[in-house]
């Protein structure tokens, strides 16, 4: 009805998909701002030629360690660093869902798998010479390597992350064909994956690959962070994201809470009761669980599951009555 189209409206042209900024996504902004950073400086030192992944420069003597962090993270061409801090900024809604502990250990399990991936094929291990990748893919990247950047982190977050969490806000209909908003921000992941060719876009399919490993491990075994290295976390970046620390005590994955909606405090005259029957009369009949659908709306933009049945609750579900009171909360 009405109420919902306000709501939509309100979360489309307010809010966006979620809250603005970084806000319950420190996992996101230490990635977004560290790639910034790594990008600025390999710029201002002129060390394009060693920040990529190539066969000659992991053999190199003292570069493999560095090539590997350099690689992953540091972008050397500024509309490719525009296109992909774009990406890691707008994708920060995946976290906010999935709950910073367990986001952030798909992505190191996606990084781990990916970047060994990158390094089997540069070294021309027996299993890629067997599937016969390993001499093609030497001899056109001896030279240049793979492209440098978070390019398979992009895709990690992309797939399954961007296209299984984030709801479809619009859609619009091109040439008799409907399409949904998400498909600018896969438009723009693909002009990143292709921007070096194949020397970017074999990344972006290890990331891929990385990240069902991770949704795997995660999902199906139950993996994450173990809490001395969220301890760590918080004792070091804490301070700097500006976040109570990586997956907190909360037992719903660590998730922060978008808002603490507090329940006022009702006073209620005492009416005297004559019978069982006038008795049942007065009693309070208890409110109806949470639709599935406005928890689902409430949570994808931004709000904790718990505080959002919360709310509903209070505000009679009310989705509208219920939108206002979390972000009164928030401010």
């Amino acid at each position: 009805g009405a109420a919902a189209e306000r709501v939509a409206a309100r979360k489309t042209s307010t809010m966006g998909f979620g809250p603005q900024g970084f806000r319950n996504a420190p996992a996101s902004k230490l990635l977004t701002y560290g790639t910034a950073a790594a990008s600025l400086l390999t710029h201002y030192s002129r060390a394009h030629h060693r920040v990529a992944l190539t066969p000659r420069g992991l053999f190199a003597r003292g570069e493999l360690l560095s090539r590997w962090l350099t690689s992953q993270f540091a972008f050397t061409s500024p509309g490719e660093a525009c296109i992909g801090l774009y990406l890691l900024y707008s994708l920060r809604d995946v976290e906010r869902v999935r709950g910073t502990r367990r986001h952030a250990t798909r992505l190191l399990i996606a990084a781990v798998v990916s970047l060994v991936i990158q390094t089997c094929l540069c070294a021309d291990v027996p299993p890629v010479r067997w599937l016969g990748l390993g001499s093609s893919v030497i001899r056109n990247f001896y030279s240049a390597g793979f492209a440098p950047g978070p390019h398979s982190l992009v895709a990690a977050l992309l797939v399954p992350g961007f296209l299984t969490t984030s709801p479809t806000q619009y859609a619009f209909t091109m040439a008799g064909v409907r399409f949904g908003d998400k498909v600018f921000t896969l438009l723009a992941g693909l002009g990143l994956f292709w921007s070096h060719g194949a020397r970017s876009l074999v990344p972006a399919v290890a990331g891929a690959i990385g990240s069902f490993v991770a949704e795997r491990a995660v999902t199906g075994r139950g993996w994450t962070l173990p809490e001395w290295a969220c301890a760590i976390a918080r004792a070091t970046f804490g301070r700097v994201l500006g976040a109570g620390g990586v997956g907190g005590p909360s037992g719903r994955g660590g998730r922060a809470s978008a808002a603490t909606v507090t329940r006022p405090r009702r006073t209620t005259a005492r009416r005297p009761m004559t019978d069982d029957r006038s008795r049942r009369g007065f009693e309070a009949t208890p409110a109806p669980p949470p639709s599935v659908e406005a928890v689902a709306t409430l949570t994808s933009m931004g709000f904790d599951e718990h505080d959002a049945r919360r709310a509903l609750g209070m505000c009679g579900n009310d989705l509208e009555a219920a939108t206002d009171a979390l972000l009164a909360d928030a401010r």
